[in-house]
């Protein structure tokens, strides 16, 4: 059964199920009846909010106290954690936010490189082949920024864009061992800044078919020395939660990974497979 779930979106997320059914009480029960023993909800907030998507932090955190003492005898362990996206384009905005609340866990992520739109939002049929690749070589360029000057966790969902290429049929453009090393260069700064990379099985749900990175890249990531690692679901309903997290745990048991990491007060806590 899966162990942990370390990427959760609950009701607060706009852009999740905002019904009683994804709340913090329900996510809570949920991960009790599939046996999951820590949970950590990771709410949007782009700290440019140009989506409108940010979730209401202070509603977040209340919630999890309340949660907390109610679930406190279930052996279930509930932390406090935010999706926190964009931070190399708004740093003092990303840095206010940051320091503002008693985090246990914060994503790094990108959902949209520098002047550009989400990749969800972009318009595939009006982008040419060329202009596809400049985008995905500077989203990996800015993941590099964040690996390196940012304060943050674990590096989200590290293919994002490959989602959105995928589903638009536009996925033969890249082809990914081109870029493995860039990816390397990623993968070397979390190590050598004693960040989590991010296994996300969303994309088992999806067209993709694969996790957020692909196994290839998590591989990569173990050869280079990586050790941190944390796995999500990514779920955005409670019925959803954890799912996807056994097999991608036998996966990663393969490639060589014994542990994967939780996180509470923002320390890493390993926990074996």
């Amino acid at each position: 059964m899966p162990i942990a779930d370390t990427h959760i979106h609950s009701m607060f997320s706009p852009d999740a199920d905002r019904t009683e059914h994804n709340s913090i009480e329900a996510i809570c029960k949920a991960a009790i009846s599939k046996g999951i023993r820590y949970i950590t909800i990771t709410d949007h907030y782009d700290v440019d909010d140009v989506e409108g998507i940010n979730s209401d932090i202070n509603g977040i955190e209340t919630a999890i106290l309340v949660a907390r003492e109610q679930f406190a005898k279930e052996n279930l362990h509930l932390f406090f954690g935010l999706e926190l996206a964009h931070a190399n384009q708004y740093p003092e905005e990303e840095k206010k936010i940051r320091e503002g609340h008693s985090f246990d866990f914060l994503f790094g992520s990108l959902h949209k490189i520098t002047e550009k739109k989400d990749f969800f939002t972009m318009k595939y049929d009006q982008i040419s082949d060329a202009e596809l690749k400049s985008m995905f070589e500077n989203y990996l360029a800015e993941l590099l920024t964040l690996a390196n000057f940012f304060d943050f966790d674990s590096l989200a969902h590290c293919a994002y864009p490959l989602r959105y290429f995928v589903k638009h049929k536009r996925e033969t453009v890249i082809r990914l061992p081109d870029y493995y090393d860039a990816y390397a260069e990623i993968f070397k700064a979390l190590i050598a800044n004693g960040k989590s990379l991010e296994l996300n099985t969303s994309g088992l749900r999806q067209e993709f078919g694969m996790p957020f990175p692909p196994y290839s890249l998590i591989k990569l990531y173990f050869d280079l020395g990586g050790t941190l690692l944390t796995v999500g679901s990514d779920s955005h309903a409670a019925a959803t939660l954890g799912v996807g997290i056994d097999e991608v745990f036998e996966k990663i048991k393969q490639i060589g990974f014994r542990y994967i990491t939780v996180y509470e007060n923002r320390k890493p806590l390993q926990i074996k497979l």
